[in-house]
Order: structure tokens, then sequence, then C-alpha cells
């Protein structure tokens, strides 16, 4: 009975809760391999089956130029909008890898690899490995995931940077890791110059470590001024493209834009990103105002890294502020690296919580990601590795009109024109046409930065964009392509100053149109 006895209490202490979560970070470190591999395959396959949109042809446009003082030529004329070490880094990765689809999207798909495995730990140094495994995975369930993993611009590789300064951060004043810190800032401020925010959490929790401590550590503050280095270097490219697009941007700074950002970041536009956020951003608080929360979290937890968590959180409202006082643009993804903040609160929340809460938010996580991959596949399993042609529904459209097909085809929005003008057959392209007016278009729509990007676009690349007024001097006849865009206006401007619009073509939202100067020079007579 004795022995009995015995043998029952071996297994449940072979079964306590503490053997199990031994064995769970056992298990974070192979399931942390597992999901990055499937992430960079994940993120080829999404690369090779996907077309370039406006921003990436704008990125191809200024790789490919001939040289290094061509690229830097057209930055200089405003033809693209970061800094040249991001299309230094392009031109590199492109000249590895033939397909074009993934050579411009591989640093991108790196990116985020590496931030994945920064995030990991990150939290894993101020936590365990099985909350640092769960955190890391809900990084699959935000917009730095789907699209910006795999997509030829900085975003990705911005968060890579600043992940890694995170983790070099928390090691701090060791002398080597802030070497690290100083590149790391100073790279993702090389590759965008909204990466400049970014900064600032880092600064934010040095600060309140001087005031907690009264310790100035000046090879943490050497580190974070690095940072500031290349705005000093590309400040006469950073001028030179407010001047041009400064005027009437698409994208001017609202505070009712700046909330729907924290939903954003989870594919939604319900309120419950700022809910999330609001939450977090409340237990930090709480922990900075009772100390023994902090310390439930980590007995060397102190308080300047949860003021980085919290002014990571707060960076679309920083963000704001720069962007509504230096009068820029202020766009929902140059608020990504607040999702390095999510992610790090989330940690803190975690692990105060317990094993309970861990297994509720893992299962949470866990089944949204896997709904949204199982849609993914299911979706691009008919094209994978083979990209759709923007072009070819209007190709399409233009073959059945063959009583129209040797007019040009003017695409109304300039956002559709780049993608067609790429994609579409050599004889098909040589019908499209993009019009421009920057004055008309601030009346009718309140900016001009489509139609300025397109002008300074065509000095280096064979794009047929033409000023409105010279192109109806010589053409009395046209087709005008609308598909109902953002920047779709110059189907209301003919309509209003007199010319003659016959719908040839309507497709549920896409409408063709045959434009006819003849109707007006009549109507004068």
């Amino acid at each position: 009975m004795q022995d009995h006895q015995v043998s029952a209490n071996d297994r449940e202490s072979h079964f306590s809760p503490r053997q199990l979560n031994l064995d769970l970070d056992r298990l974070a470190v192979p399931a942390l391999a597992a999901l990055t591999a499937y992430g960079l395959v994940r993120g080829v396959f999404t690369a090779a089956s996907t077309p370039f949109w406006y921003d990436e042809i704008c990125t191809r446009i200024v790789v490919k130029q001939p040289t290094v003082s061509a690229m830097y030529d057209a930055l200089r004329h405003a033809a693209d909008s970061n800094p040249p070490v991001f299309y230094l880094l392009e031109r590199f990765s492109a000249a590895l890898v033939k397909n074009e689809h993934i050579a411009f999207r591989l640093p991108s798909i790196v990116g985020f690899a590496i931030v994945v495995l920064c995030v990991f730990l990150v939290v894993k140094t101020r936590s365990n490995p099985a909350v640092a495994f769960v955190c890391t995975a809900a990084l699959f369930m935000t917009s730095l995931y789907e699209p910006y993993a795999t997509e030829a611009r900085p975003y990705s590789l911005v968060a890579a940077c600043i992940s890694f300064g995170l983790l070099c951060y928390q090691r701090a004043p060791a002398t080597g890791w802030m070497c690290f810190l100083g590149i790391s800032l100073a790279l993702g401020e090389a590759l965008h110059y909204y990466a400049i925010f970014s900064i600032v959490p880092f600064c934010a929790a040095e600060g309140a470590f001087l005031l907690r401590t009264r310790q100035f550590r000046l090879k943490v503050w050497l580190a974070l001024i690095c940072g500031f280095l290349p705005l000093v270097v590309f400040w006469p490219l950073l001028t030179q493209f407010k001047a041009y697009y400064g005027a009437h941007p698409w994208a001017p700074p609202a505070i009712a834009n700046i909330t729907p950002i924290y939903g954003w970041f989870f594919h939604t536009s319900t309120p419950i990103g700022i809910g999330i956020a609001a939450v977090l951003s409340v237990f930090i608080l709480m922990a900075l105002i009772w100390p023994s929360m902090a310390s439930n979290y980590a007995a060397d937890t102190s308080s300047h890294e949860p003021v980085l968590a919290l002014v990571f959180l707060a960076l679309p409202f920083i963000g704001f502020a720069a962007t509504k006082i230096g009068h820029g643009m202020m766009i929902n993804r140059y608020a990504l690296p607040s999702v390095l903040g999510i992610v790090m609160a989330c940690g803190y929340l975690l692990h105060w919580s317990g094993r309970k809460g861990v297994t509720v938010f893992a299962v949470f996580v866990f089944s949204v990601v896997a709904f949204q991959e199982r849609s993914f596949w299911v979706t691009h399993r008919g094209h994978l590795a083979a990209v759709h042609s923007p072009a070819e529904d209007l190709e399409r459209i233009l073959n059945s009109l063959t009583r129209y097909r040797d007019l040009p085809v003017v695409v109304s929005d300039g956002l559709d024109y780049l993608p067609m003008a790429y994609y579409a057959l050599p004889d098909q392209a040589r019908h499209f046409v993009s019009v421009v007016d920057p004055v008309g278009s601030v009346t009718y729509q309140g900016n001009d930065s489509v139609e300025k990007s397109l002008l300074a676009l065509r000095s280096y690349s064979p794009l047929q964009v033409y000023a409105f007024s010279d192109f109806v001097s010589g053409h009395r006849m046209f087709l005008l392509y609308s598909r109902g865009g953002p920047f779709d206006w110059w189907p209301t401007r003919l309509v209003r100053e007199g010319y003659s619009l016959r719908t040839v073509v309507a497709d549920q939202n896409v409408k063709v149109y045959l434009v006819d100067m003849e109707d007006i020079s009549r109507s004068e007579r």
C-alpha cells in the first residue's frame, strides 16, 4: 500500500506544473526555428505570386538606373522617398536573384526573420522561452508580417534594425553591444527617414534610467546619437523631397487618423486595436507605479524598460506630433515599429498572468494565425509562383473593343497606371497613357502627390506620362479607364469641364469611357 502511494506521488511529481513549464521552455527554441523557417518559405512564395504595386515599382525604377550616381540623381529629383542606403541594398539583392519579384522583396523577407529572432530574445531575457515564443508568434497576426514582410520597401528592414537595437539596449552599457546599438539605429535611419521616431523610445527609457539612478551612461547616449547621423548626412535629399511634394501632400497628419492605426496593425477597422494598446499601456503604467508588479515580471527588471515599451506603443502619436509640426505626411505604415512595443508589453502581461493566461493567449494567437495562413494557401494555390498581371483585365477589355483598338487609353488613377505600364504586353503598353495636371489635382482632390511622382519618374523610366494640355492638343479622341480608386478624379473633371464621356464598357466598378473632343468643338460652333 505504501509502495503504491509512493508510486502515485512520483507520477504526480513527474507531471507537476513546474515540469510542464520546463518541457514547454525546451520546445520553444525548435518551435521558433520552425516558425522562422515557415516565415521565410511563405515569404518567398508570396513574393513570387504577388505583382508589384506603385511604391514597389518606384523602388525598381530607382534601383535599375545604370549607375549609382544616376540612382542618386533620381532621388535628388524626388523620384522616390527613401535614403540611398535602401536602394543600394536592393541593388545588391537584385543582382543575387533572377526572379525580380523575389529579388526586390528578399531584404524584407530576411528582415522579418530577423525581427522574429530578436523579439524572441528580447522577451525571453525578461521572461521565459514559452512566453517569448507566444509573443513572437503574435507578430504573424500583424501588418508587419502581412503585407510588409514581403514588400520591396524598407519597413520590415527598419523593424529588423529596431528590434536588434532592443536586444542591444537590454545589454547596456556593455561597449560591444552599444556599438551594435549605434549601428542598428543608424542603419534603420539610413533605410527610412521616419525611423527617427523609433529612437525616441530609447531616449525616453535612458532618460528614465538617468532620473532613477542618477547614472549618466555615456556609451548609451553616444549610441543613440549615432542614430541621428544619417538624417544629418541625407538632410539635403529630404529637404528637396519635401520642397517638391510638401505643399499639397496626399496624407497630411490628422488626429482622427491616429487611433485607427492600432486596429490596422491587426488588419481590422474595429476599436479592438486601440483597446489592446490601451490595456497594455495601463498595465505598463501600473508596473511603473507599483514596482512589486514589475518585480513579479523579472527580478532584475528596472523601470526604464517598461518606459521603452510604453513609448513604442505611443509611436503613432509621436509621429503625428512631429509631422504636424514639420508639415510632413503621416501614413499608417510609418508607425509599424509600434508593433514591437505591443509585443514587449504582451511579454509583461503574460508573465504576470501566469500559465493559464499564457495558454489562453497562445490558443487565440495560433487559432488566428492558422486561419489566416490557411486562407492564404487556399487563395494562392492556383497561382503559386505565378504573378497575375494587373494589366490583364484591361488588355482583355481592349481586345474586345476592336473599333477603338488604335486609340490611346488614359488610365485615370496614377496608382493604377504605373503597375499597368510595367506589366502590360509590349503591343498594349504603348497605348497606355497617364495624363497629369498637378494644379487640377489639388482642385479636385486636395493633393498632387501622384501627379508629381509620375512627372519625376518619367525622367528615369520610359513611361507615357503627359501634361493634360499637351495630350489633348494632339488627341481629339481617346479612351478613359476608370476603376474608382483613391486618385481617380479625371472623369469628374472632364464632365464638369464639358467633355463628352460615353460609356463603352461597364464591368462592376470598372468603366471605360470614350472621350470625344470633337463634341466640344461642335457645341462651341
